[in-house]
Parts: structure tokens; C-alpha cells; sequence
């Protein structure tokens, strides 16, 4: 069992573009659902199971493409199985793959959202579901839908948001500020930041504009308190806002000026592995910069 499960990871087997393509195509496409009945949440409570539904389908099938790209087999319910077959391991199986076999992992805290979401869409499909805490349900979607954001851009290459019509996403933000009124106070705080002429940049995390940094520096996000990195992109020379490095393994940050990332991710594993290195040190010596009004 043992030499088949080295066997099979060792193979050359991988999703094709064409695969990845259609896998990915079919998650947007869910993911664009799941928005379109969240922000119709007040209507009738089926939407937000509707949206639970299409915003966890979207995520099995992100997760299937990224690990498809690895090898077909940490796709399968048994890596060690002789033959590929059509029945898949589970979500939590999946990240966990991503953890021990992927230069990419999700956040801890993103995880258990994910984890939480997945046990709302199985009591929605054994009828069990009762829509209890709106909060905490509506808190679990933001927070699943905005990972997955940051996760098919920085590792997919694929700009979620932009798939969906403006209106859509206008009205997306007009709900969470609705749902979570907090917001309104920090982005009036940080508007008063930006008065007095610091800068104020969206957060690659929570994609709300309550980063504010002046110069090189480790700062934090007003809304979600994730610590962010204010640095130099390699490429454009210009400051760009990244997640600290920290959070999760193997991280290749994207530019926020110029979408190249701070490492080249054409270059051999043995130059990536230095240019990481180089660029963690180089964070590691930034000064740490809190703002307070």
C-alpha cells in the first residue's frame, strides 16, 4: 500500500489546461450563483441556503482544480487506489492534502470557516437545516467568499470578481455593510487616516480599503486586524500591500500595482526557494508601523 501511494504521487499525472479550465469554469460559474442569492438573502431564507449550496460547491471544485494541477491522484478518495476513479475525497481531506503535498495551504482560520460551511451544506441536504444565527451564517459566507478571492488570484490566476456584473458586487458590499454596520466606523476612521495625508490601501484579505502605511513597513488591517505587509515589489519598485508571509506556506505575494509576484514564479524551485528566503528576510527587518486617530 505503502509503495502505491509513493507510486502514484511520483506519476507525471496531472489535470490538462483544458481540464483545469472547465473545473474552474464550472466554480465561477458556482460562485456567481452563490453571490446572486446572497444579496437576495432578505427575500425569502432559501436564498441563503442557495447560497451556502453554490458558494461550497464553488470551493470543492477551486480546491480540485489547484490540486488537480499537482497530480490527479490527491484527488481521490484513496491516493493509494491502482486505477483513477470519479469518486473524490472529501473537502477536509482535500485541504489536508493541500497542507502535506502542495506548496499552498489555506489559513487556519479560513479552513474552519470552510469546515463550518460544509456542515451547513449537509444539514441543508438531509433537511435539517434551521436558520438560526443569521450573524454567525451570513459572517461564515463573507468570510468563505472573499478566501476564495484571494485564493483563485494568487494561485489560479483567475479574478473572481471581475467575473460577476458590478451591480452584483455592488450590492454584495451594500449587504455586508448592512449585516456587519462596524464596517461604516472603520472606513470612516480610515478616512480620517487618509485626511491627515497617510495612505489607505484595500486589504488583500477582506478587500475592504482599511490598510492605511506610509512607507516599508509591517501594518495591520483595521476590519479583519490580519498584520500586512507594506513592501517593495521586486518588479515595479513601488509599495505593495501582501497577507504577512506567515500565514501560509509557500506563499508567492502578489503585486497590488503591477500583478507580477514578489517572487518570479517562472524561475527553478532551487532560485524560488532563495528569492523566498530573500524576500522573508527583507520582510523580517521592516519596522513595525500601528496607526491610532
Amino acid at each position: 500500500m505503502d509503495f502505491l501511494f509513493k507510486k502514484n504521487l511520483m506519476r507525471n499525472n496531472k489535470l490538462t489546461k483544458d481540464e483545469t479550465k472547465e473545473i474552474t469554469k464550472n466554480a465561477v460559474t458556482s460562485f456567481m450563483h452563490g453571490i446572486q442569492h446572497l444579496v437576495q438573502y432578505k427575500d425569502e431564507e432559501r436564498n441563503t441556503k442557495f447560497a451556502i449550496l453554490h458558494v461550497f460547491n464553488a470551493v470543492e471544485l477551486f480546491v480540485k482544480a489547484y490540486l488537480g494541477q499537482e497530480n490527479v491522484y490527491l484527488l481521490q478518495e484513496k491516493i493509494d487506489d491502482k486505477k483513477l476513479s470519479d469518486k473524490t475525497a472529501s473537502i477536509m481531506v482535500l485541504l489536508e492534502r493541500m497542507r502535506k503535498f502542495s506548496e499552498v495551504s489555506f489559513e487556519k482560520m479560513l479552513e474552519e470557516k470552510i469546515n463550518n460551511l460544509r456542515d451547513m451544506r449537509n444539514n441543508i441536504e438531509h433537511k435539517r437545516f434551521v436558520l438560526k444565527d443569521s450573524l454567525k451564517t451570513m459572517k461564515t459566507l463573507f468570510d468563505v467568499i472573499y478566501g476564495l478571492v484571494y485564493f483563485t488570484k494568487t494561485h489560479l490566476y483567475q479574478e473572481l470578481l471581475e467575473c460577476c456584473d458590478n451591480k452584483i458586487i455592488d450590492e454584495l458590499n451594500m449587504v455586508r455593510e448592512e449585516i456587519f454596520p462596524e464596517i461604516s466606523d472603520i472606513l470612516e476612521k480610515a478616512n480620517k487616516f487618509r485626511q491627515k495625508g497617510i495612505r489607505i490601501a484595500k486589504c488583500p484579505r477582506c478587500l475592504i480599503e482599511t490598510v492605511p502605511f506610509e512607507t516599508e513597513s509591517i501594518v495591520g488591517c483595521l476590519y479583519c486586524k490580519r498584520t500586512i505587509v507594506a513592501g517593495q515589489c521586486y518588479q515595479c519598485k513601488k509599495i505593495s500591500i501582501w497577507p504577512y508571509p506567515e500565514e501560509e506556506k509557500g506563499e508567492l505575494l502578489l503585486c497590488d500595482e503591477c500583478f507580477t509576484h514578489t517572487v518570479n514564479e517562472e524561475c527553478g524551485e532551487i532560485e524560488k526557494d532563495y528569492y523566498i528566503k530573500e524576500r522573508d528576510k527583507y520582510i523580517s527587518n521592516l519596522p513595525k508601523k500601528s496607526y491610532k486617530l
